[in-house]
Parts: structure tokens; sequence; C-alpha cells
């Protein structure tokens, strides 16, 4: 599909209501529910220390349905640029005092290179429903072979958000993360010490999105008189959500890496002068 075809495919969803392709039924009860947050609440990092024991959700959080867009296809691209080999070379200085010093120093030779890469890309998903923050999206991923065909009726009582996002703009939130993905693999595929791209021609092949219900609690927990917003898959208990940094354990975690590159190197320059 060139890019050409994939706006009018694109178009042509877009121009219509677009009735859900499938759905995944809702299996995770408020019991479980409970059990998926107190799961992801234990896998965060950073976080003050009390939040992972005085932390709970609050019991309003109703199932839902949420309309997904599921994005796959192929992004190719062909790429020029440079590849820069480091090289060391002497170099010599004249101090105030008139003495000559040689040092060593890097530098790097470039060459003109081009190429091609692809990036396939499956399911990708995008939220059609703004109640789900874009960073939470992921976990609304169906696992294989979850998808079931759609109808009227299975859905039973529980809430159908309403779908907010076009298939175009859907499409447009994927390519912002296809170009950075292919972007790193023009970079790896140039090789060499250093690169450069100069141009990158992005082509979307074989793209296909497909709308789809996935089963979704919303919910909040309040924390030191805030409230963070969590979103469960009800399928799989698959968990993400807002919560709050602790500067004190970042910054530790920092100077902690800090003092093991210094340890390395301290370590090195010793065994070097033995």
């Amino acid at each position: 599909m060139a890019n050409d075809d994939l706006e009018a495919y694109l178009a042509g969803l877009s121009a219509r209501p677009v009735e859900p392709e499938g759905h995944v039924p809702l299996t995770l009860d408020r019991n479980h529910l409970h059990s998926a947050f107190n799961d992801w609440l234990r896998g965060l990092r950073f976080v003050p220390g009390k939040l992972k024991k005085t932390a709970m959700l609050e019991d309003d959080a109703e199932p839902m349905y949420v309309p997904v867009w599921l994005v796959s296809g192929t992004a190719a691209a062909t790429y020029f640029g440079e590849r820069g080999t480091d090289y060391k070379e002497k170099e010599e200085t004249t101090d105030a005092a008139g003495n000559t010093q040689t040092r060593e120093v890097t530098k790097t030779r470039w060459e003109y290179v081009s190429g091609q890469v692809q990036h396939h890309f499956e399911n990708e998903v995008v939220c059609g429903w703004s109640g789900v923050p874009d960073g939470h999206a992921h976990v609304l991923k169906p696992r294989e072979g979850a998808l079931q065909p759609h109808s009227a009726d299975v859905t039973g009582s529980h809430k159908v958000q309403p779908c907010e996002v076009s298939a175009r703009a859907a499409f447009g939130k994927i390519r912002d993360v296809l170009a950075a993905e292919v972007r790193r693999l023009a970079a790896r595929d140039i090789g060499g010490d250093k690169q450069k791209i100069e141009r990158l021609d992005v082509r979307h092949v074989g793209v296909t999105l497909r709308h789809v219900l996935m089963p979704v609690y919303r919910g909040r927990y309040r924390f030191r008189n805030k409230d963070y917003c969590v979103t469960v898959n009800a399928a799989t208990g698959e968990a993400a959500g807002d919560y709050p940094i602790s500067a004190a354990k970042v910054l530790f975690a920092i100077l902690l890496g800090l003092a093991v590159v210094a340890a390395i190197v301290i370590g090195l320059i010793v065994a070097f002068k033995k």
C-alpha cells in the first residue's frame, strides 16, 4: 500500500461510522480487580514508601467497554546519511613556557551511506475514548486468540463508551511511534561509531485498522490528598496508572549509578598502572 493508497484507505474509514469488528469478553470480577491493582502497585519503582502500604482502589470503579483501534502493517524506509568511524591521531601542542606536548585525540572519518530498513508492527493500540490516557492504552492490547465476533448483545448491561478518535487520527498517533522506531533501525543499520541520518523516506505498507471493544475498569486511588487514575484490562488484569515519584529515591538511584561507574573507572586505572 503506497502512501497515497493509505490516505484513501484512512479517508474511507473516517468518512463513516465504523462498527466494532470484535470484542474481548469481560472476565475480571471486582475481587480480582483489587488483586490486579495491588499487583500493579507492587511493581512500581521510585514511589514513596507509604504508597504501596496505604493506597487503596476506591469502590466506585465499574466495568465498561471502550473502543480500541488495532493498527498493523509495515513501515519501510530508505535512508541517506553518513557513517562515522573514530580513529586516534597524535597532536602536538606548545604550552605558555614553549614546551611541546603530545596528546592523542579522537577524530571521526565520515563516509556516505544509504540503505533500506523495515519495521513490521501488529496490533498497536490506540484507545478511541478520551477517558483512557494514551499512557495507559498499552494495557488494552488483546491477547492472541482472545478476540471474538461482535454483536449488539455481547456487552450486556455494561456501558459502551463512544469512539471519539477517527481512523486517521488513530494512525497519526501510531505514525509518530513508527517514525522513531524506523529512525532507530536506520541508525543501527548504518553502523560505525557515529551516525548521521540526512534523509529518511518512509512508506507504510499493508496497513490495516480494526475497531474492537475492550473491557476495562477505570478506577481511582488517593494518596496525600491527591487523586490518581488507574486503568485495568478487565480480561487480563494488566494495569497501568498514574503515581507519585519519590525524589529521594530517584536521587539515590542516580548517586548509586555514579558510584558504580566511579568504582569501575578507578578499578581500570589501578589495573592499568600495574
